[in-house]
């Protein structure tokens, strides 16, 4: 339903397209004259990543309007609107010493050297703002994991590539979690419905819970777990 509602809008079959925050429309979605924001963004991020959609044109400039709700609503916004037009973003956090980065990066660094020491990964790893402050330690004890694993070869000092390691590093690229879709049936027809988040469906999907696809409301009635290779 996503990638019909995106490429209609792109090809101009509609004109127009209501959507939720979770739709993040792509940087090629095509021609856009405006973006209507519902209620305060809450931060000038998100109203700058949304309104951004309209006119993504080199020398173009985007235009938006925001719909507010109550007093508050229009105070936020009027605040939230202000620090945009004087680019004051918010401040970006970066994560600092994943652990299953690391690991990945590692695996990207023996592709590159073949072999290398340990001494000099870590000097390498201590390079990156992430891991700046990493200590010897911690980057032993992901090292020791990825060799159990066989992702690496260790012998003392030096580690090297193993079988799996291309693998691993090319089929994680993305630091994105990959998540399962559950599908959803209509019990009485037997027709799919729609995909659910398996987040979603573990927290919140049980008998008789409600939920809303497709502009409509359902009940769920039973949950069946898949069999094992099916």
């Amino acid at each position: 339903m996503r990638i019909e509602a995106e490429e209609s809008l792109k090809k101009g079959v509609i004109k127009g397209l209501i959507c939720t925050s979770s739709m993040e429309l792509g940087i090629d979605i095509g021609s856009i004259d405006m973006v209507i924001q519902y209620a305060s963004p809450r931060e000038v991020t998100r109203l700058v990543q949304r309104v951004g959609r309209a006119s993504h044109f080199v020398h173009a400039t985007s235009n938006g309007k925001i719909i507010a709700l109550t007093p508050d609503d229009m105070a936020e916004s009027g605040v939230i609107v202000k620090r945009a037009r004087e680019g004051k973003i918010e401040d970006i956090r970066l994560k600092e010493g994943s652990l299953d980065v690391m690991a990945n990066q590692i695996c990207g660094v023996v592709l590159d050297f073949g072999m290398i020491s340990v001494d000099k990964l870590h000097a390498l790893l201590k390079r990156t703002y992430p891991f700046r402050n990493s200590s010897g330690e911690a980057m032993m004890r992901v090292i020791e994991q990825l060799a159990e694993e066989g992702l690496v070869k260790r012998d003392g000092e030096w580690i090297w590539r193993s079988k799996s390691t291309r693998n691993y590093y090319y089929e994680n690229l993305s630091m994105i979690p990959d998540e399962r879709k559950v599908e959803v049936y209509d019990i009485v027809t037997g027709k799919l419905i729609c995909l659910l988040d398996e987040r979603f469906v573990l927290n919140f999907a049980d008998p008789g819970a409600l939920f809303v696809a497709k502009g409509e409301t359902w009940r769920i009635v039973d949950i069946e777990l898949e069999e094992e290779g099916a």
